[in-house]
């Protein structure tokens, strides 16, 4: 379940790079931009999405991480993107949403930065 409590570090929006977890291995690293907070395993974790790997799907290119496996980006922002990157994420969140409503709640808070980040860069 998505937690919409993020931190100050890593809010809705933010691009990090994840990295490497020693114990789960099916989860990617590289660069991903952060959804929301993420109820599960019995600790905290933040749902990230690696937007180069393809449209937003559970478990494969949106998966949940460990705060010691987020490295913020604070030079790299929804607003200092290269464009490509940038339309990439805004559309492939329009077209999650598209192809599953009931994601649109959940996406609330990424769509809204992602729209936000979009008035500022016109």
């Amino acid at each position: 379940m998505l937690n919409q409590d993020t931190t100050p570090e890593t809010p809705t929006g933010a691009i990090v790079h994840i990295t490497k977890n020693d114990v789960f291995y099916g989860i990617p690293t590289g660069t991903a931009i952060i959804v929301g907070d993420y109820d599960g395993a019995g600790e905290p974790m933040t749902l990230a999405w690696f937007w180069a790997l393809g449209p937003i799907t559970p478990g494969r290119t949106a998966v949940a991480v460990f705060a010691e496996n987020i490295e913020p980006q604070p030079a790299q922002t929804l607003l200092t993107l290269p464009e490509g990157d940038f339309r990439a994420i805004r559309e492939g969140v329009r077209d999650a949403i598209a192809q599953d409503p009931t994601l649109a709640e959940e996406l609330e808070p990424l769509t809204r930065a992602v729209q936000d980040a979009a008035a500022q860069r016109d």
